[in-house]
């Protein structure tokens, strides 16, 4: 699932950097505000994906076209769930004597970016984006037939002390935009999120939505 996270990843970076070598493209005249849905699959990276392992994601937001051109302004709020690994789930249960069962970390974010778009065709963009926001990340521990748990205080290691969170985040993506008549269109993106908590969160969301 990571590897193939990536290899989406890089495959979206190169069908948008190759756009950049097409010919003439319309763009709309005079500001064009559209709506979002967005929701996908979501995999942990780096020394993240040792305590969380894979989830979801997803959310909404606005896409605005100030004015004629390539570039775009988005802001999203999206919801995010990444379960907790065995690994983070034994060490808490031995360091506390508690048997944990399960976990997840629950990350609310609201972002905004930019979009600089390319074509690859009269009904398909691609886009580069990056942006900044803010986000909360609450990371809980559940036993069976009892209430969820927020265990992280105990945690050994790099975790100790995170129990819930709200940090700076940023994100870098490319995605692949297609028509479908008049404004409407959907899209497939993949990026990757950074989540400034004291041990960061990082993790790579594949999402499908659409534009209206």
């Amino acid at each position: 699932m990571k590897r193939y996270s990536h290899v989406t990843f890089a495959l979206l970076l190169g069908l948008t950097a190759k756009a950049f070598a097409q010919g003439n493209y319309y763009y709309p005249e005079g500001p064009v505000v559209q709506g979002l849905f967005e929701a996908g699959g979501a995999v942990s990276t780096g020394d993240s994906s040792r305590f969380l392992d894979g989830g979801f994601t997803l959310g909404g937001g606005v896409l605005v076209h100030p004015a004629p051109g390539p570039l775009a302004f988005r802001a999203t709020f999206d919801y995010t769930r990444l379960e907790a690994s065995r690994e983070l789930i034994d060490e808490a249960s031995a360091a506390t004597g508690t048997d944990f069962r399960h976990g997840q970390a629950e990350i609310y974010s609201l972002r905004l970016n930019a979009l600089f778009e390319v074509p690859l065709s009269p009904f398909t963009r691609g886009y580069l984006t990056a942006g900044v926001g803010g986000a909360n990340e609450r990371l809980s521990l559940d036993r069976d037939f009892r209430p969820p748990v927020l265990g992280v205080e105990f945690f050994p290691g790099a975790f100790a002390g995170r129990r819930d969170d709200s940090d700076f985040t940023y994100n870098v993506g490319a995605g692949l935009n297609f028509s479908q008549g008049n404004w409407e269109s959907f899209f497939v993106e993949a990026t990757y999120e950074h989540v400034n908590t004291p041990q960061a969160t990082t993790f790579v969301p594949i999402r499908v939505g659409v534009h209206f």
